[in-house]
């Protein structure tokens, strides 16, 4: 039995869903205007927080790892508190809001991914989805004077397919027939 399995493997889908409500808001919505992205983007940062915190309770005995997932959930509460409440920032403070997280989501996926190399064959689709955030959240940066419909295309384009991605790893970890008598909650 694998070690550091996050489970229930559930979560991970709880979180895809939540990645494509978010990115098909936007999608069906291609005449919003910033403030609304900034509420969706915040509502949503607030929501994958929750269930980061959420999913770092569930771990396999003897394993320290979910620190990891809780600070990611920590940071992402905080950006989208901060969006929440400033939704009237202006256009570039909003980019780098939501760059700022893309990226740090990105990396703190990577990093995870590597800890759990060590037990887990596969898990290169955690990898696979932190390296695309970090690609997205780095090319918001580098070009912050692009117009809003190519953020919202970028940010459609990136629900989808972390969506996928998170799916994808979801089912691997199901595959691995991860039983709940195994996962026990932090004491």
């Amino acid at each position: 039995m694998h070690k550091s399995i996050i489970c229930p493997w559930w979560i991970i889908i709880l979180k895809a869903v939540l990645v494509l409500v978010f990115g098909a808001t936007i999608m069906l919505a291609p005449d919003v205007t910033l403030r609304t992205i900034m509420i969706i983007f915040g509502i949503y940062a607030v929501s994958s927080g929750v269930i980061a915190i959420l999913s770092s309770e569930f771990r396999i005995r003897h394993v320290d790892r979910h620190w990891i997932i809780l600070f990611g959930g920590v940071l992402s509460i905080g950006f989208g508190l901060f969006a929440l409440l400033h939704t009237s920032i202006m256009t570039m403070g909003a980019l780098w809001l939501i760059a700022g997280h893309t990226l740090m989501t990105g990396v703190l996926q990577m990093l995870f991914a590597a800890a759990l190399r060590q037990d887990i064959e596969d898990e290169h689709w955690l990898s696979i989805t932190g390296l695309f955030s970090v690609i997205v959240g780095a090319l918001i940066s580098l070009w912050p004077g692009a117009t809003i419909l190519s953020l919202l295309w970028l940010l459609e384009g990136y629900a989808i397919i972390t969506s996928m991605l998170l799916i994808k790893l979801a089912m691997r970890i199901r595959q691995l027939q991860v039983v709940k008598k195994d996962c026990v909650r932090p004491s």
